[in-house]
């Protein structure tokens, strides 16, 4: 899971990506490599200006927690000193 540039949305995994730079909101985006056959894909979830109605900042990969095998929780700050914690459902 990282964040990307809005540029890259829906961009071929065979073409150079448009860098991000941090700061700058971006949409998180994972990538799904198969073990077995080597197949990538990915999945752009959400844009950082707007979860579900709210935006957030200052999001790092050490705020990602992974309970189990299926599922990841993210916790995300809006500002005023607070944060939300987001579920997303792998499966």
């Amino acid at each position: 899971m990282y964040l990307d540039n809005i540029n890259n949305l829906n961009l071929p995994l065979n073409k150079y990506p448009a860098t991000h730079a941090s700061g700058q909101g971006g949409f998180l985006t994972a990538y799904k490599i198969n073990d077995a056959s080597g197949d990538v894909s990915k999945l752009s979830l959400f844009d950082l200006k707007d979860v579900k109605g709210i935006p957030v900042y200052q999001f790092t990969i050490g705020r990602i927690m992974q309970p189990n095998d299926k599922e990841i929780i993210l916790e995300l700050y809006k500002k005023q000193k607070q944060d939300i914690l987001l579920r997303i459902n792998l499966r």
